[in-house]
């Protein structure tokens, strides 16, 4: 369930890309630097998640990543 929830979230980001640049009025070079942020980012929030899954349950934090990311892209 959580792939699916992240590959419906990822594919529908990804077309509304040139939207969201155009709406922004974001350069080719800032659209580059705010998807690097969102690949540099993953590397603490993996590392934070690791931390949490030795104190909480696997499936009740993979529930609420998946809510988050989903309500992440309203």
């Amino acid at each position: 369930m959580i792939f699916l929830v992240n590959g419906a979230v990822l594919s529908s980001w990804a077309p509304r890309i040139p939207r969201v640049t155009a709406g922004l009025g974001l350069s080719d070079t800032e659209l580059g630097v705010a998807l690097f942020g969102v690949a540099a980012g993953s590397v603490p929030a993996l590392l934070l998640t690791a931390r949490a899954l030795a104190v909480v349950k696997d499936t009740h934090l993979c529930i609420v990543a998946a809510l988050m990311f989903s309500a992440a892209l309203r």
